[in-house]
């Protein structure tokens, strides 16, 4: 295994070291004060602006930089967070943020893709994840932060993790317009002034990964200064339970830190991280059609194994288990994540009673990403269009790509004291950020080529069209008896296909010839397919803390006004907004160990990208408003602190995109195609409530422990109805017959034995035809024949093409009719609309009561010193998915709810002492130690029937960790 810095980070290391030795001597200012603390652990003094981890092994924090940009103790601010210390992940392996989030955080809504529907998927290694679909208090917590600024990427690679805090509450002080929920900040490791250090860690697992992990910290005095540089690596080779499913990582990353000027304590810091991630990601709902006398056609392969059916023996030669069913064709679903972290900060004390600190941040990243396309799922030998006597799957190796996508940012901050009488003392933090940004997102596939990789163009056909003239690779179809990973490669840009080469291609080019004002760039057949955005946002805030009565009251006020724009280029749209947030609060130290506090904040949250219902109309701004009361707590000389809250969170005009489950269910895919061309978003809104006791402790020197309970109650606050719609409308004259494109009737067949014409009305001679009439379609001909087949839940005609619907011209090309209009008198059995969202509901996609508590404990004497054991328990209850329209119990709205979650890890460890400098450390846990799986059944949402099942934890799995420290 080698593992290289990035070229960028030496040459940035260099520069840095080179202009330090060209500078001026300045004698050394005082090391930072220490004062003794009652573990007996020196407690650093620190900078307004710096952040640390802690030097001991505990799971409390030193400082709490995440409200404001200044360095505070969390029991003397106004709100509520859970700290996840980096001693926290070292002793639960945790090396991914979205396990620590998705399976140990107290009452965090899962990071699904799809949440709130049957396609939804994130519970389990190798499952897509989100990093913007968490949610605190029951409300959407937005995209995860990196230090308090700009966001954390896709990744959830946790290498340069310092920790992870989860501010409850809309705190928008800092981190900007966003969520009533929360905010999820991910705090990144920093150059240490003071102590040199190296920890390289290996770790392998029950299921074959390894993982090699790097920290170092050098400190060195050079020409009176004081000069720090951390550096960190990953190489991470990690496989999950199911088969072809794994992640490949590899990152590096440094920062420096050097004092220029003692005199003023100002210290400059140039962080840099580049990281790169390739897997396999599960696909859920897979079928299997060709054997419809043992399973109807288009069945569930995952509902078959729920229920243990005796088909699954004849189909793929009973191959089909848990750890395949969402991995067929795997690479069929691959990504490569490439993202990039640049951050520059000066920091400086301007005068005694005032310092500063400026940031700026870029953040370049790309993702390619396959995806099945025209994905034919398992069908049995030679049915389906399977051309192979095997059971095989076919799809087409296209996808999505970004390209030269970037985020950009730069904060300035003050920090004044003053008393602003002989009684108070005070703290005014001012502020002043902006962003930009540019996202591209086109899909690609591939094409024909010629010998010298030209994609061949047809002359003759229309170039403004979704193909452009191209030739696009026809279906591959791959035998899963044998090549259950399939053919596609994720890097490969080119393949041969029966003496045909098809080469990578955007499916979108723009032309000037094709330009409109609602494609301004002229991609040929539309935007479909193809996003480009630029995004742009400014902002300034201001906080005032004060401390009263000698310390035994403060008060905390901010505000903030942001500025937003985002300017969709494709499609063209321009959306922006503005509005303030704001913050109010006190603690009031009533005992030594108790404080008393009460908190209001209220945040803005803007509709970024122009968001539209499904009506098209663009969504409002959005608005939260939290507010919280309880006790904090610091008690045993600081060994016991924590806090207990009551919470109130109101939300208003939320939005989330409109599920896939609902869409199809509302909107079929008919002879005129669909009406949702577009993500339509639910406007809604929702009011939460409950109670938070969040601990950390160390009651004991060889003791540490941390606890979190939450009970969450909610409800939404209005209604949204999604209308079911009609795209199977067709030509008729006044006498109900179906016309076709030139006005005459459609002909058909007398005998089904011959198929319809493609015209509509050329057959051979001697064929007896009839006119195809509204009557036919609703009751059959004289023979019973070309009946329609309606969907049972939207009315869509499932055999169109049978019965001559699909011939050019018949359809009028009209899509999003109401239901009413239904040709065939269809009218659902819910009504014109499904009711996705009632007034009154619970919400969804979250634990209302939710457990977790970890204990270690280190012996210290006798034959056991050096050792350690613990235990970790996580316990999730009642958390609602969501509703679905039963029809099969009289068209009852029923919620559904997971199976409870309850985990338990095991966690031991021994440090050897090799030397006075050097210790190993080997740990092992065990995670889900009981093995508790939880199946579960999804109902479809518009009509209740099975269409999935997923096992929502992950099996038993052991983990060993060893780690150097010198």
């Amino acid at each position: 295994m080698k593992l290289r810095l990035s070229p960028l980070l030496i040459r940035s290391t260099t520069v840095v070291f080179a202009t330090l030795f060209a500078s001026t001597v300045v004698p050394a200012a005082a090391p930072a004060s220490l004062r003794g603390n009652a573990s007996g652990a020196a407690e650093v003094v620190l900078a307004p602006f710096e952040v640390v981890g802690d030097p001991s092994d505990s799971y409390e924090a030193l400082n709490f930089t995440s409200l404001s940009g200044t360095n505070r103790s969390l029991d003397k601010l106004p709100v509520t967070a859970e700290v996840l210390s980096a001693t926290l992940l070292a002793d639960l392996a945790v090396t991914d943020a979205i396990d620590m989030l998705n399976k140990y955080a107290t009452g965090i809504g899962p990071g699904e893709t799809s949440p709130g529907s049957s396609s939804a998927s994130g519970t389990q290694d190798g499952d897509r994840f989100a990093m913007g679909s968490f949610s605190v208090r029951g409300l959407d917590a937005g995209p995860v932060r990196r230090n308090g600024f700009l966001t954390a990427g896709n990744l959830g690679e946790a290498f340069t993790t310092d920790r992870m805090e989860i501010i409850r509450g809309p705190q928008s002080l800092l981190f900007g317009a966003g969520s009533t929920g929360g905010v999820i900040n991910l705090q990144t490791k920093k150059a240490q002034f003071g102590r040199t250090f190296a920890q390289p860690t290996f770790r392998v697992d029950s299921l074959g990964s390894q993982r090699f992990e790097l920290d170092a910290n050098v400190y060195r005095k050079v020409a009176g200064r004081r000069v720090a540089l951390r550096l960190g690596a990953v190489r991470s080779d990690q496989n999950f339970w199911r088969e072809l499913l794994y992640r490949q990582t590899k990152g590096y990353y440094g920062e420096m830190a050097v004092e220029l000027l003692p005199a003023s304590n100002t210290v400059f810091r140039f962080e840099v991280e580049d990281r790169i991630s390739e897997g396999v990601e599960a696909k859920s709902q897979n079928t299997v059609s060709g054997i419809p006398t043992v399973v109807p056609n288009n069945s569930f392969l995952a509902v078959l194994l729920a229920n243990r059916s005796p088909a699954l023996s004849q189909i793929a030669n009973g191959r089909i288990t848990w750890k395949n069913v969402d991995s067929l064709a795997g690479n069929s679903n691959a990504s490569r994540r490439h993202e990039q972290f640049y951050t520059a900060t000066l920091q400086s004390r301007l005068a005694p009673w005032l310092h500063g600190q400026a940031t700026a941040v870029y953040q370049p990243f790309g993702l390619k990403r396959t995806s099945p396309n025209t994905f034919q799922n398992l069908r049995a030998p030679l049915t389906g269009g399977n051309p192979l006597n095997a059971w095989a799957t076919g799809y087409l190796p296209s996808g999505q790509s970004t390209q030269g996508n970037w985020t950009k940012g730069t904060r300035g901050l003050l920090t004044a004291d003053f008393n602003m009488t002989r009684h108070t003392k005070n703290n005014l933090v001012l502020g002043a950020d902006a962003q930009k940004s540019r996202n591209r997102n086109f899909n690609f596939q591939y094409y024909e080529a010629d010998a010298s990789g030209q994609i061949i163009v047809n002359p003759a056909a229309n170039l403004n069209t979704a193909a452009a003239g191209r030739t696009a690779m026809p279906v591959q179809w791959v035998n899963v008896e044998t090549e259950l990973p399939g053919f596609a490669e994720l890097r490969k840009d080119r393949y041969t296909v029966n003496g045909r080469s098809y080469v990578k291609d955007d499916i979108k080019h723009p032309n000037p010839a094709f330009a409109t004002p609602d494609n301004p760039l002229g991609y040929n057949g539309g935007t479909a397919n193809a996003t480009l955005s630029l995004g742009e946002s400014r902002a300034a805030f201001a906080a005032l803390f004060t401390t009263w009565l000698e310390g035994r009251l403060m008060t905390m006020a901010g505000a903030r006004y942001d500025y937003t724009e985002t300017n969709n280029v494709v499609p063209a749209t321009v959306r922006a907004g503005d509005g303030y947030s704001g913050n109010v609060g006190f603690v009031w130290n009533v005992t030594k160990p108790v404080a008393v506090f009460g908190g209001y904040a209220t945040n803005f949250k803007p509709n970024l990208l122009g968001q539209v219902d499904q009506f098209s109309q663009t969504l409002p701004n959005g608005r939260g408003e939290g507010r919280e009361m309880g006790l904090k707590l610091n008690a045993l000389d600081g060994r016991l602190s924590g806090s207990i809250a009551y919470f109130l969170n109101e939300s208003r005009n939320d939005t989330q995109q409109i599920a896939a489950t609902t869409r199809t269910a509302t909107d079929p895919s008919g002879i005129n195609g669909r009406y949702y061309t577009f993500n339509p978003f639910a406007p809604f809104g929702r009011d939460t409530r409950g109670i938070e006791v969040l601990v950390t402790g160390r009651p004991t020197n060889n003791w540490r422990l941390q606890l979190g309970f939450t009970r969450a109650k909610g409800k939404e606050s209005g209604t949204v109805s999604i209308p079911f719609l009609y795209n199977d409308e067709f030509r008729t004259n006044a006498q109900g017959q179906v016309l076709l494109g030139d006005g005459t009737p459609l002909l058909v067949p007398v005998s089904t034995a011959t198929r319809v014409a493609a015209d509509g009305k050329t057959y051979a001679a001697g064929v007896a035809t009839q006119v195809m009439t509204v009557a036919i379609l609703r009751n059959g001909d004289a023979n019973g024949n070309y009946r329609a087949n309606l969907a049972p839940d939207n009315g869509g005609i499932l055999n169109s093409a049978a019965v001559g619907l699909a011939v050019p011209g018949v359809g009028t090309g009209r899509v999003g009719l109401p239901i009413a209009q239904h040709q065939l008198g269809f009218r659902p059995a819910v009504g014109e609309s499904l009711l996705a969202r009632s007034g009154g509901d619970r919400t969804i996609g979250y634990p209302r009561d939710s457990l977790t508590f970890t204990s270690i404990h280190r012996f210290e004497s006798g034959w056991t010193k050096g050792a350690s054991l613990g235990v970790n328990t996580s316990l999730n209850l009642n958390t609602l998915l969501y509703y679905y329209v039963d029809t099969a119990n009289g068209n009852g709205r029923r919620p559904l709810f997971s199976p409870e979650r309850a985990s338990v890890n095991l966690i031991a460890n021994y440090t050897f002492k090799l030397s006075r400098r050097l210790s190993w450390k080997t740990q092992f846990n065990l995670n889900n130690a009981l093995n508790e799986r939880n199946l579960t059944r999804y109902p479809n949402v518009a009509t209740g029937v099975i269409d999935n099942a997923a096992l929502r934890t992950d099996p038993r799995k052991w983990i060993w960790t060893n780690t150097l420290s010198f």
